[in-house]
């Protein structure tokens, strides 16, 4: 049996952005600039605030993004300042900060991709079967085959700056299958976008990232997303953003059945902070907080270390969440 975790519940309500991704006709040429007239077509997606939401402190620097698709690749295109008066030189201080991109196609919240780049352009990836909160594991091995990324630095101090351009190939993101072809126009990824600065220290003129002798993790000294989490980590695949392929700008709405599924959501997290409470399942609906009136056709199958409850939408689509949080749409296999 899989060893389940304790689960942080979300300090935040259901409010995730959406971005209409525009299909691109122009070649860009990934250098980190950002200067393509391709890009001149995107919209900036709204400025990047704290990863656990309007409880963080506002960030004192500016990050924002910008994102195109054509039949290849998936672009990311990122900006960010530093507004600190004396800050350290261009250097030193870029070396400390990373901008990440998650990505998940399927919104079951497991199968997920993840790009980790530091202003030098240096690039890890990695593969997520399901959050670490569910029992995943990163699988390091995970390899993007002609996946490109640059970026462009400039200043020093109060100016310093740095741009990230990433394209993003559909043909090597998750191997062969559905996943491997680019996106149909209308359809979407969830996907957050967020940047760190690390506390840093120096040791004999070597600098490296601080440890939190608690958590044994490094620290930061901000860490901000598209996408707030409403928790201390991106890894939140439920509240990360909508970005919608299309092939001109317009404003997209919500899906319809994404309401009910955030309602399951919910359940599962409730469902986590009770065994945390209690070593087990709650097998009644009340005593996580839920009346059986408040969902119509709602039902819950539990054990003392497993549980699945299904839901159905408002368009009469079926859909099912399990203990780790997988979600998926029982009338579709």
């Amino acid at each position: 049996m899989q060893k389940l975790l304790f689960v942080e519940t979300p300090k935040i309500g259901f409010a995730p952005p959406r971005y209409a991704c525009i299909r691109t006709d122009e070649p860009i040429a990934v250098d980190g600039s950002l200067d393509e007239p391709a890009w001149a077509t995107a919209s900036w997606t709204r400025d990047f605030t704290g990863i656990e939401g309007d409880e963080c402190e506002r960030p004192g620097h500016r990050t924002r993004a910008k994102l195109l698709w054509d039949n290849r690749n998936l672009y990311v295109g990122a900006e960010m300042t530093w507004r600190k008066a004396g800050a350290e030189p261009q250097a030193s201080l870029l070396s400390d900060a990373e901008f990440t991109i998650l990505f998940n196609p399927s919104n079951t919240t497991h199968e997920y991709g993840e790009i980790v780049v530091n202003a030098r352009a240096e690039v890890d990836t990695q593969f997520w079967a399901m959050p670490h909160r569910d029992g995943g594991a990163p699988i390091k091995c995970f390899s993007i085959k002609g996946l490109a990324v640059r970026c462009d630095a400039r200043g020093d101090g109060e100016t310093a700056r740095w741009s990230l351009e990433a394209a993003i190939p559909w043909a090597s993101v998750f191997g062969d299958g559905e996943r491997s072809k680019p996106p149909k126009a209308g359809g979407f990824w969830r996907i957050n976008l967020s940047r760190a600065d690390w506390r840093v220290e120096t040791d004999q003129g070597e600098r490296s990232k601080v440890i939190n002798p608690y958590t044994r993790m490094p620290r930061h000294d901000g860490h901000w997303a598209w996408a707030p989490t409403g928790a201390a980590t991106a890894h939140y695949p439920e509240l990360w953003g909508y970005v919608f392929f299309t092939d001109a700008p317009r404003d997209i709405p919500l899906p319809p059945d994404e309401p009910t599924l955030w309602q399951l959501r919910l359940l599962y997290f409730r469902q986590r902070a009770y065994r945390a409470r209690n070593g087990r399942f709650a097998d009644a609906l009340s005593s996580i907080g839920e009346r059986q009136d408040d969902a119509s056709g709602l039902l819950m199958e539990v054990t003392r270390d497993m549980f699945q409850i299904t839901l159905p939408a408002p368009s009469g689509a079926l859909y099912a969440i399990r203990q780790d949080g997988y979600v998926w749409r029982v009338d579709e296999g």
